[in-house]
């Protein structure tokens, strides 16, 4: 009696502990509103500009490199960071500011196709990521 009610006690654990898999940019902006996708690309803009910043301290690092990387602001980190700012600012300027989207979209091509140069196959996944983000945030 004891050996069914322990292994039915471990497969409800052993279930109530699994994840869900992360929600994509487009299912995260499926069901909300303006305002509310707005911020969720703001954040991902921003989250999306800090990536090699963050991935690139070792697991095993030194506590010196790490305070190192976090006060030390890579040029192209702030550029991008800039860069959302400025695409999140446009969101609220209306139809009127078709100069300026057109100019963010050139600007945010150039930064891509840097981001494409830097090689492997992680700066492929975060330039295209880094794609999609303009795109929701400019329109196609």
């Amino acid at each position: 009696m004891r050996r069914p009610a322990r292994m039915l006690t471990i497969i409800l654990f052993t279930g109530a502990c699994t994840s869900a898999p992360p929600q994509t940019l487009d299912q995260r902006l499926e069901t909300v509103d303006a305002s509310e996708r707005k911020e969720i690309l703001r954040v991902a803009c921003l989250n999306e500009a800090e990536w090699p910043q963050r991935s690139s301290i070792p697991a095993g690092a030194s506590i010196r490199l790490r305070a190192h990387n976090s006060h030390y602001l890579d040029p192209r980190v702030q550029d991008m960071k800039d860069l959302c700012g400025r695409m999140d600012a446009l969101a609220d300027a209306g139809p009127d500011a078709t100069a300026e989207k057109v100019r963010l979209q050139r600007e945010c091509a150039s930064m891509i196709l840097t981001k494409k140069q830097d090689g492997g196959e992680q700066f492929a996944q975060h330039a295209a990521r880094a794609q999609h983000i303009c795109e929701e945030m400019l329109g196609k």
